[in-house]
């Protein structure tokens, strides 16, 4: 799972910042995983990792690849079950409750922007 990090005076400091971020990943993601845009999201992923485009042609970007939530939410439930599981193994010495630290508003206002400007 991958999380996006910051410190909360640095998202109180540039928060209208961070809402335009999310909004772009959230625009990106979608254009990504549409299967209309296929080709294309296969050839930048090679370009990136300068690989060939039939590596990835079967499964990135489709059901076959890792989940992406559209809307680019964390799953906070499966981020605190991995916490505790790594606790529990030894990994961490301590578990610590994630929605203490976590929050997806800036996502959620990302989103509702991109509905408005899609006119739902």
């Amino acid at each position: 799972m991958i999380v996006r990090v910051a410190r909360e005076p640095f998202l109180k400091a540039h928060r209208a910042e961070m809402v335009d971020f999310m909004e772009d990943y959230v625009r990106t993601l979608k254009y990504l995983l549409d299967p209309a845009h296929h080709a294309e999201a296969v050839a930048l992923l090679a370009q990136v990792t300068k690989q060939k485009p039939a590596l990835f042609d079967s499964w990135a970007f489709t059901n076959k690849d890792y989940y992406r939530d559209p809307k680019g939410q964390a799953d906070l439930g499966a981020l605190q079950a991995n916490i505790d599981l790594q606790h529990q193994l030894g990994f961490l010495r301590a578990s610590l409750e994630v929605t203490k630290y976590a929050d997806n508003g800036l996502t959620e206002e990302a989103v509702r922007r991109l509905a408005a400007e899609a006119g739902h």
